[in-house]
C-alpha cells in the first residue's frame, strides 16, 4: 500500500516575485529632490516594501535605462553636497546590482535585448505606443525587459515596480499592483 503525505501541492502556492524597479521607484528609493514626492508612496515606503519582498524572498532587477534616468536625476541636483552624496550611495547600488549582490539579480542577459535586430523592435515598439498612449522609450524598454525575464523566468511572477499607471499596466504578472499603496490601473494589451 503506498504511503500517504499530508503535503500540500505548490499550485496553491503564489510564485516568488521577480521585480523590474522603474526609475519612479529608484529616484524615491534614493529621495531625489524633486522626484520624491508622491501621493501614497515615500522613501520609507520604497524602502520598507523593497525590505519586505527582498525578506520574502523576492529577485530584483535594475534595467540598464533606469540607471542612466536615476543617474541624469542626480547629476541635476542643485546642491553640490547632497549631489556628491547621491553620487556616492547610488554608485555603490549600482555596483551591488551589476554584482548581483542580494536580493539583486546579477546584469546578465539584458545585453541580449540591445542587439541591432532587437534596437530596431524596441523602436517598432516605440512607435507604435509612443503616439496613442505618450509612452517613452525608457518605458518600453523596461517592458521588454520585463517580458524577458517572464520568458527566462516562469517560475517566477515578473512585476515592474513603478508609480506609472501605464507602465505597470504592462506588467507581466498582474501582481505588481500589491507592491504599491494604489489601486490597479486597467491591463493592456500587448502590441
Amino acid at each position: 500500500m503506498p504511503k500517504q503525505t499530508n503535503r500540500q501541492t505548490n499550485t496553491d502556492m503564489p510564485k516568488p516575485k521577480f521585480i523590474v524597479i522603474d526609475t519612479s521607484i529608484c529616484c524615491l528609493y534614493f529621495d531625489i529632490q524633486y522626484m520624491n514626492t508622491h501621493e501614497t508612496e515615500t522613501p520609507a515606503t520604497v524602502r520598507a516594501a523593497i525590505e519586505r519582498e527582498t525578506v520574502a524572498g523576492a529577485k530584483m532587477i535594475l534595467p540598464f535605462v533606469v540607471i542612466i534616468e536615476t543617474g541624469n536625476h542626480i547629476a541635476h541636483i542643485a546642491d553640490g553636497n547632497i549631489r556628491r552624496i547621491k553620487v556616492e550611495e547610488f554608485t555603490t547600488f549600482v555596483t551591488d546590482c551589476l554584482e548581483g549582490n542580494r536580493p539583486w539579480m546579477p546584469f546578465n542577459g539584458q545585453d541580449r535585448l540591445y542587439t541591432l535586430d532587437k534596437m530596431k523592435e524596441l523602436l517598432e515598439t516605440w512607435k507604435g505606443r509612443a503616439i496613442p498612449n505618450k509612452d517613452s522609450i525608457g518605458d518600453v524598454s523596461i517592458t521588454a525587459i520585463a517580458e524577458f525575464y517572464a520568458c527566462a523566468m516562469s517560475n517566477y511572477d515578473v512585476l515592474i515596480y513603478t508609480l506609472d499607471e501605464g507602465l505597470r499596466a504592462y506588467s507581466p504578472s498582474e501582481r505588481a499592483n500589491e507592491l504599491l499603496n494604489v489601486p490597479a490601473p486597467p491591463r493592456r494589451k500587448k502590441n
